[in-house]
């Protein structure tokens, strides 16, 4: 019976043991939970308006993570559409706190990270209010049959007179205006 080489064998054993020792962090689930926060908080209490909506600096956003397996991380981030907003020590199972000022529909992720590589959780929608609407999906409108698409001009004005009464007997509610044509609704 014929053996390796010892050179060889030292080649064929690192090699088949790498893959053990270097191992990148698996990857991180982002627990279920709360997934809608405001920058803004309304007093339904309050008579007067200057009372009724109190105004924060931003709002606080908790992440939560489990890994199931793979390697252990050292380090963590939590990213908004790719951008850092927390960095701490990484664990198996971890909890995150920062705060978002600016209203909007985010894409956060948990990027886990040790000596070997690093992992990027799958990305959860979070959806921060403001009073800027920037939280809101953009309304899509229609055009109506008697309706078309118009180029858009910048330095025109285009507008329309909506009449309050033309909702009622003349069945015309603000909704069946071609609103994607217009810059000024009168």
């Amino acid at each position: 019976m014929k053996f390796l080489k010892p050179k060889y064998l030292a080649l064929f054993v690192a090699a088949a043991a790498s893959p053990v020792f270097a191992a990148v962090p698996g990857k991180a689930t982002i627990a279920s939970g709360n997934d809608k926060f405001a920058i803004v908080e309304v007093d339904q209490s309050a008579s007067a308006y200057n009372s009724l909506v109190k105004v924060h600096d931003g709002a606080d956003v908790k992440v939560q993570w489990d890994v199931w397996n793979g390697a252990a991380p050292t380090s963590a981030k939590v990213l908004l559409d790719g951008k850092t907003v927390w960095t701490g020590a990484g664990s198996m199972s971890g909890t995150a706190t920062f705060k978002v000022t600016k209203g909007g529909r985010y894409q956060e992720t948990v990027e886990l990270c040790n000596a070997s590589g690093c992992s990027t959780s799958a990305s959860k929608l979070i959806i921060v209010a403001d009073t800027d609407g920037s939280h809101l999906l953009p309304l899509n409108t229609t055009m109506q049959e008697n309706n078309k698409t118009l180029s858009k001009h910048t330095d025109k004005v285009v507008g329309a007179y909506f009449p309050e009464w033309g909702v009622y007997d003349r069945n015309f509610p603000v909704d069946k205006i071609p609103a994607a044509n217009l810059n000024h609704i009168l």
